[in-house]
């Protein structure tokens, strides 16, 4: 093995994961593997579903090689037998066919009790295009059943369709019913950050297929509540809401209403969420206006800053979210402290 051949070196926690995106140019490549961890290769996804397990292998045999081919679902299937079409084996060298490859997906997972040091060496066409974590990993053992619920209820529901195909029936060109969804993984610690224990109820003005709200009652608010103006994506949201009901004993009380928000009576609501990043000068102001009712030490999270008195930025962050990073400011009303979180 060449040392000029090109070569990823990694270090993987127990039960850590790495994932490797590779372009083909339709040759042979050979892919020589120096590790105790397991691996996995798919032809769809950067980062697949915990539950497949087409083709899995560990390098143990230095002295095996093989090939790899698409089966029938589009998964690469590692054939060690071709007449049984074996999908399990020991080896550290790979042989992969790419006639009909574009794109391959390589999960490198540490299954080991102890941290392991692994590497991967490419000889051939294959072109590394990137390498990541799952998001999921970034989440402390704590939150992370929260967000295997969480990507249960959602994993099938394509929000942004929805909207659009009723924007389309219903002619709405309006910007503010532009669709976008919060990231789990990065705005739940914020929602974590600003729940206070108590019967504490959450808003969320502009609720779409429900995804903060499940979020918020993972997160421990005691009533949840959405209003949302598109009718199919509020029956998504009840239906979810409904669903997560049914699967455990939820902590929370929801509500979801089909209404314009300023029609909706909100004030109730110790923190709101306003995804208000395309919404009108006027509609911002209206809802500010609104807001202007609400109890002392309200927090309010909003895309957008409120320069209104009485409601003051205690934190101001980045946060990714479905169309990508945007700032978050999060207010309180009436605050009575002098100190901003940058």
């Amino acid at each position: 093995m060449s040392n000029s051949m090109p070569t990823e070196e990694f270090v993987l926690r127990q039960n850590e994961s790495a994932y490797f995106k590779y372009k083909c140019k339709n040759q042979q490549s050979v892919i020589f593997i120096k590790s105790a961890a397991q691996l996995a290769l798919n032809a769809s996804e950067l980062h697949p579903h915990p539950d497949i397990t087409n083709a899995t292998w560990s390098s143990a045999n230095p002295e095996y090689d093989g090939l790899f081919s698409i089966n029938n679902e589009g998964s690469i299937v590692y054939t060690l037998d071709s007449a049984k079409n074996t999908r399990q084996s020991n080896c550290s060298m790979i042989t992969i066919d790419a006639e009909e490859l574009n794109t391959i997906y390589i999960e490198a997972k540490n299954t080991n009790s102890q941290p392991v040091e692994s590497s991967i060496m490419v000889k051939g066409s294959l072109t590394l295009a990137t390498v990541e974590v799952a998001e999921m990993e970034l989440l402390p053992n704590s939150v992370r059943n929260s967000y295997k619920v969480f990507d249960g209820l959602f994993k099938e529901l394509d929000g942004a369709l929805i909207s659009r195909a009723e924007r389309e029936e219903k002619s709405l060109t309006a910007n503010e019913l532009t669709y976008g969804e919060i990231n789990f993984v990065h705005f739940f610690p914020l929602l974590k950050l600003l729940f206070r224990e108590g019967d504490e109820t959450f808003w969320d003005l502009g609720c779409g297929t429900g995804k903060t709200l499940i979020a918020a009652s993972l997160c421990g608010f005691k009533s949840v509540c959405g209003v949302e103006l598109l009718e199919n994506l509020c029956k998504a949201a009840k239906e979810v809401t409904r669903k997560y009901s049914a699967m455990q004993e939820p902590q929370s009380e929801f509500k979801v209403r089909c209404n314009d928000l300023l029609k909706e009576d909100w004030l109730d609501a110790d923190v709101i969420y306003v995804s208000s990043l395309c919404f009108a000068e006027e509609l911002v102001e209206e809802t500010v206006k609104k807001a202007k009712e609400l109890k002392r030490g309200t927090r309010v999270i909003s895309l957008t800053e409120w320069s209104s008195e009485g409601f003051k930025v205690i934190c101001e962050v980045s946060v990714k979210m479905s169309w990508g990073k945007t700032q978050i400011y999060v207010m309180e009303k009436d605050c009575l402290f002098n100190i901003t979180i940058n």
